[in-house]
């Protein structure tokens, strides 16, 4: 991914940045940038008929600026195309996004994630992590994964699953009850799937950021797993966040009521965003 331009308020976080995908990987991260209400300014051909004085017509192919209210993202992973819909606020109500096509994507307020997001895709020495990951979705991980972020996130849940059964008051899983386990400084590493960053509401969106914020204000460790990965499946079957703690809280599960509603909620965003990429699977992006 090349950063062209950013142009983002540090006072509210609103503003813009220019990119530009180069790799296929770069996609994938521009799919999960792009949120509804989000305004995307690029260029696109259109065949623009004209009518002579005789009556008679002829075509050609004009080169157009728009800008769309983003109301929905679809992602072609065969053609690693991004096909997007909404609003039209200068000019056609349909645009595509591609490989080595320019494009602005604004906001009314950039999150943690996003600028993260952001900051990976346009370092070239993570994509070469990224990079390294790609046909390895289904073979053995610990041995092919050395030395990769992916393998970080194999071994950090292999301690989770560990501890869940030997240590059990040190390993939680579900919104509230890591929620409560921050408030009292004891997460030491959060794991938390990438596709609760995507929700369409805002609201939903801003909860995650704000315990990713939190847990990093407390000194804790935050490991954000793809979706795509064995890792990302198998952690959004526990609703998609979990956290390993610093010290027992063997009365975690006291207090307050059961934070089943959040997890089903969670659990369901989790099913939701990885059946609408489910192709991704095919191509090995990570």
């Amino acid at each position: 991914m090349k950063l062209l331009k950013k142009n983002i308020s540090e006072k509210d976080g609103t503003g813009s940045v220019s990119l530009r995908a180069e790799e296929p990987e770069d996609m994938w991260h521009v799919f999960n940038l792009i949120h509804k209400g989000d305004t995307l300014k690029t260029t696109t051909v259109r065949k623009v008929v004209k009518e002579g004085a005789t009556g008679s017509t002829s075509s050609q192919r004009m080169r157009m600026s728009l800008a769309l209210e983003i109301d929905k993202i679809d992602f072609d992973p065969a053609k690693c195309l991004l096909r997007i819909k909404g609003v039209n606020v200068e000019e056609n109500p349909h645009v595509r996004v591609q490989l080595n096509k320019d494009f602005t994507l604004k906001k009314n307020c950039w999150d943690l994630m996003s600028i993260e997001r952001i900051e990976t895709a346009c370092n070239v020495a993570k994509q070469a992590d990224v990079a390294a990951v790609r046909s390895i979705l289904l073979r053995p991980l610990k041995v092919q994964l050395e030395d990769t972020k992916a393998a970080g996130d194999v071994k950090c849940l292999d301690t989770f699953f560990e501890m869940l059964h030997t240590d059990q008051d040190r390993a939680y899983y579900g919104y509230n009850h890591v929620v409560r386990a921050n408030d009292q400084n004891a997460v030491e590493t959060l794991l938390i799937a990438d596709s609760l960053f995507r929700s369409q509401d805002v609201q939903t969106r801003r909860k995650y950021v704000t315990l990713v914020e939190k847990v990093r204000e407390n000194g804790g460790v935050v490991r954000v797993f793809s979706s795509l990965h064995v890792s990302g499946e198998k952690l959004g079957q526990l609703s998609g966040v979990a956290a390993i703690l610093r010290m027992p809280l063997p009365d975690l599960d006291d207090e307050g009521d059961a934070s089943d509603e959040d997890n089903d909620d969670a659990a369901a965003l989790v099913a939701t965003t990885d059946s609408s990429v489910v192709e991704l699977d095919d191509l090995e992006y990570i």
